[in-house]
């Protein structure tokens, strides 16, 4: 039998039985724009909350070697050097070019404070505190970049909410985030941004999208070395298109190549043009490849800094993450997956190689959030299903809260001792730590060149002196020395 017809306003025929469109009123959707409004802005909100008390014990503590050797690199830069020439360095250059932008900004004299004052909070560097500022910011950047693509991945907003918080959590604690502003750490933003990049580049094979992921991923890899399985594991994650002949696969992976040779190229134009060229192949890369084919991070000598353990940072630091990643790893290996969910799987898998291969944390903890988020997320929705066993739905949730809550705590004892140990040394009753006892002196004493046999590298930027050799890492001119290397006496005349 035809349907019925009625004339609607505006002289359009419609089936009667076919329902009206409701009308949204102009104040309920005023309401759901402030709701949605007030939303985000309480996820900021909390995020940045989160992320700062995190950070409060290595914000106010004694900065430590990697920052000072990080800093005098700067003040050398801006006074003309240029770096693997005036300094020997292991590490790739856009850590160095942005501790120049810290010091260009706040000055490279560490005397000069900004906040605090004796009998309250031990007075803090400017330069220290901008640089932890940076560095706070940009781990919040990196949780909204873990929204993002939690969101491309069709996970619940709360769940890329819960992603971005344990993002700010783990990315600035003080053992794994080791005083942040450090390579392993500035990979989180350029490496997330790639990712997010390259999933809005699939599955239509959009070139802009993809020469953005390229472009990014190498900007990670000139960050620290490692960050260079965030590229392979784009690579890997495409192949399979490419061998079947699929033009948006063949395309994103033309984009991923040109935009990392499009970063790569200038950065070694620019180093021949200065004479760093031969420096900048043979200390970051030729020097840590030397040490990752011998197993040197697994050796004895490898392994005397015992924070630096998986084992350490999974009982002191990190227990929820890593076992939050793991149950999204098997849940997206064992079970359904939507869209490019797997990605995540195999970004995690390669992500392994720089936790075993080279101990980096703070760059896998992107990924780690992510999994842990989709993870515990399914638990948690079957948990509102049947109660996993127990009865009810609240009670599965509850219990699911002790758990994971419980197993955050037991393991956050280091977190807990160096906030105690904050209040206790740069509080109402703090002193100056040995080493900037030790700088005072110098500053004191007829100005000259300073070599430290020691793992105390601040003392070269708190002192304001000049290394007296290319070395203000001890640890590389002994092993260079051991290796009988002749860089170990090059330029130390």
């Amino acid at each position: 039998m035809p349907a019925r017809v009625q004339l609607i306003p505006g002289n359009h025929l419609a089936p009667s039985n076919v329902p009206r469109p409701v009308e949204v009123q102009p104040e309920q959707r005023a309401g759901v724009v402030a709701l949605a409004r007030d939303r985000r802005v309480a996820a900021t909100l909390s995020i940045l909350a989160v992320g700062a008390f995190a950070k409060f014990p290595e914000a106010v503590l004694p900065i430590g070697s990697d920052t000072g050797m990080f800093a005098t690199y700067a003040r050398m830069m801006l006074h003309g050097e240029q770096p693997y020439v005036a300094f020997y360095d292991i590490h790739p250059p856009l850590t160095h070019y942005y501790w120049v932008l810290v010091e260009a900004l706040a000055g490279t004299d560490w005397t000069r404070t900004c906040v605090g004052a004796w009998g309250t909070l031990v007075p803090q560097p400017c330069i220290s505190v901008l640089a932890h500022t940076f560095d706070l910011l940009l781990t919040c950047i990196t949780a909204g970049l873990v929204y993002a693509i939690a969101r491309r991945l069709e996970l619940r907003p709360l769940l890329g909410v819960f992603a971005g918080l344990l993002v700010v959590w783990f990315a600035n604690e003080s053992m794994i985030s080791m005083e942040g502003s450090t390579p392993t750490k500035l990979t989180l933003v350029p490496c997330t941004l790639a990712v997010y990049a390259y999933l809005r580049a699939m599955p239509d094979g959009r070139l802009g999208w993809a020469f953005l992921a390229g472009v990014a991923a190498m900007l990670g890899v000139l960050t620290k070395q490692p960050a260079l399985v965030t590229l392979v594991a784009l690579v890997a994650y495409t192949l399979p298109g490419v061998i079947r002949g699929e033009l948006p696969a063949r395309r994103v992976l033309l984009g991923l190549g040109f935009g990392a040779l499009v970063v790569l190229l200038p950065v070694i134009v620019y180093f021949a043009s200065v004479g760093a060229l031969g420096g900048f192949v043979a200390q970051p890369w030729t020097y840590n490849l030397e040490r990752f084919v011998v197993g040197y991070w697994q050796s004895s000598a490898g392994l005397t800094s015992p924070t630096t353990r998986i084992d350490r940072v999974v009982a002191d630091a990190g227990g929820l993450l890593f076992v939050g990643a793991v149950l999204g790893g098997l849940a997206l290996w064992l079970g359904p997956a939507r869209g490019n969910q797997r990605l995540l799987l195999v970004w995690g898998l390669f992500s392994l190689a720089a936790i075993a291969g080279f101990r980096e944390f703070a760059q896998v903890i992107a990924v780690l959030a992510l999994l842990a988020a989709l993870g515990i997320g399914r638990l948690w929705d079957d948990a509102g299903r049947d109660g996993l066993g127990l009865g009810r739905p609240l009670a599965g949730r509850v219990a699911l809260v002790m758990i994971f809550g419980t197993l955050f705590v037991l393991t956050s004892g280091f977190q807990l001792t160096e906030i105690r140990r904050a209040l206790y040394e740069r509080g109402p009753h703090g002193t100056p730590a040995d080493p900037e006892v030790v700088a005072a002196y110098l500053r004191d004493t007829p100005p000259g060149p300073l070599y430290i046999w020691g793992n105390a590298g601040q003392v070269y930027a708190l002192s304001g002196r000049e290394p007296s050799t290319r070395f203000c890492d001890r640890g590389v001119h002994q092993y260079l020395v051991a290796m009988g290397s002749a860089e170990s006496s090059a330029g130390d005349e």
